[in-house]
């Protein structure tokens, strides 16, 4: 039988990068260790590292045998990083149309060090990122119409132990223009309104990014009118169908295909919200036409509640061609909002301090049904609750507390507020006080996307030292 891990140690890295590595790799305690799974492991530290700019860093992994278990071994993984490599000078040679600095600053990832344009920039090298840069360096020749450009010999080599130098050479080529640009398959829309979207015109010069920018990729791309209305499966595929001498005549061709209905609105990872509390800001329903705009707003409307990390918030699009329908699947994961503050020390007053609680999940309607509870406070409606305490000893006091509906009503964000609050003040040397007691009530209705609407507010108190309380007012907001 093959020996198992016993244990692993881990030699010559922080604490960070083992815990990378340990992730990344499929070597297991407990499990038997194969020449394949070392060799895996050893090539997937290599690159670890190399990412990381320890372009010669040196990787060994050991097997011993381990005394006190029978068939099993040690495994000894160690890493000599040697020094990070820099690179010192990018060297560019045949570019008589476009500067060395816009050139250079196309290369985002292999930057040169000691360059002030350059200083919130990585200036490690990495060959994979080299390789994704000297795409870029020519995608930037693109922009400028030279369609032909390309890289005809380039090569890294050590200036000394801790930098390296790069060479390129480039050949331009001509500069393109647009000579035509003709719409092909557009039945649901006329080729003025696409061109419109499109905003290029003849004798412009042939940038290919804008082309591709303005087809699919802004948010006001011409993919996008089709997109927005229920064609899912639309596409534009820019064909070149000339190229004479310095221009090029484009062909767009159209493929609208059916309407896509919603047939299933999937939400994965909510363990902080009822699921109506998330549903209620989704403009995707089941049985509506697919819209790409509502389907971005949705994304927008769950990341504004605060309860869910926005940057894991990638929606799933899962089209089923066969019957015209579209699965959408919103992945969450929950993040807490609840905020606490509490500050506490002694002054000539006496006690100084303050206690605030703010609870962003709060469930008004669970309050007595402890069987509802999550934790200790009852959760999962999206309402707000503060309550507050402040004090300076003898000479002030103030108690807050508000509440908070988003939802009022759960049809539409119909927003309510209830607020009241308590408050003393002292004379140092006097039985002279203030008190206060008021409470105010309002709310609105938000709208989607936070468009205006009515907004009704009333205020009102009590003071016994004389102040004769506050009338109500109202007005219109959004």
């Amino acid at each position: 039988d093959r020996p198992r891990v016993s244990d692993i140690r881990y030699i010559g890295m922080k604490k960070s990068e083992r815990d990378d590595i340990e992730k990344k790799i499929s070597v297991v305690k407990g499990n038997q260790i194969t020449p394949n799974q070392i060799n895996s492991a050893k090539t997937i530290i290599e690159k670890y590292f190399d990412e990381k700019g320890f372009g010669e860093a040196v990787i060994s992994i050991m097997q011993r045998p381990d005394a006190s278990a029978k068939n099993q071994v040690i495994l000894d993984i160690e890493v000599d990083k040697k020094e990070k490599i820099k690179v010192n000078r990018i060297n560019i040679e045949g570019n008589e149309s476009i500067s060395d600095r816009t050139l250079k600053w196309a290369m985002k990832k292999t930057n040169e060090k000691g360059n002030i344009l350059h200083l919130f920039r990585t200036k490690k090298f990495v060959e994979d990122l080299y390789k994704e840069d000297k795409k870029n360096f020519i995608n930037k020749y693109h922009e400028f119409g030279y369609r032909d450009a390309e890289i005809i010999r380039d090569s890294v080599y050590k200036n000394d132990e801790k930098t390296v130098n790069i060479d390129i050479v480039v050949e331009e080529g001509p500069k393109y223009h647009v000579r035509s640009i003709n719409w092909v398959g557009n039945t649901q829309y006329n080729s003025i309104d696409l061109g419109r979207m499109l905003n290029m015109n003849p004798g412009d010069v042939y940038n290919q990014k804008k082309l591709q920018e303005r087809l699919t990729t802004d948010d006001d791309a011409a993919i996008n009118l089709y997109q927005n209305n229920g064609y899912l499966f639309s596409g534009i595929d820019p064909i070149e169908i000339n190229i004479e001498n310095d221009s090029v005549d484009l062909e767009l061709r159209v493929t609208e295909g059916p309407k896509a209905t919603i047939k299933k609105v999937i939400i994965q990872g909510n363990d902080r919200l009822y699921e109506d509390v998330i549903r209620r800001e989704l403009r995707t329903k089941p049985g509506a036409v697919f819209s790409k705009e509502d389907l971005i707003r949705s994304v927008r409307e769950i990341a504004q509640t605060g309860h869910f990390d926005p940057e894991n918030l990638q929606p799933g699009v899962n089209p089923n061609p066969e019957d015209g329908t579209v699965d959408l699947t919103y992945p969450l994961t929950s993040k807490g909002n609840d905020q606490i503050e509490f500050s506490a020390g002694w002054g000539v007053t006496g006690l100084v301090g303050k206690l605030s609680l703010k609870l962003n999940n709060f469930s008004l309607k669970n309050l007595i049904n402890r069987e509802n509870y999550r934790g200790i406070i009852p959760q999962g409606e999206g309402q707000t609750l503060i309550l507050s305490a402040q004090t300076n000893g003898r000479y002030y006091q103030s108690y807050q507390f508000s509440f908070i509906e988003p939802w009022f009503g759960g049809k539409r964000p119909n927003n309510f507020s209830l607020s009241a609050y308590y408050s003393r003040y002292t004379g140092l040397n006097s039985d002279y006080y203030t008190q206060m007691n008021p409470y105010m009530y309002g709310g609105g209705y938000g709208g989607y996307g936070g468009y205006g609407g009515y907004s009704p507010y009333g205020y009102g108190g009590y003071s016994p030292y004389g102040y004769g309380g506050y009338g109500g007012y109202g007005g219109y907001g959004g």
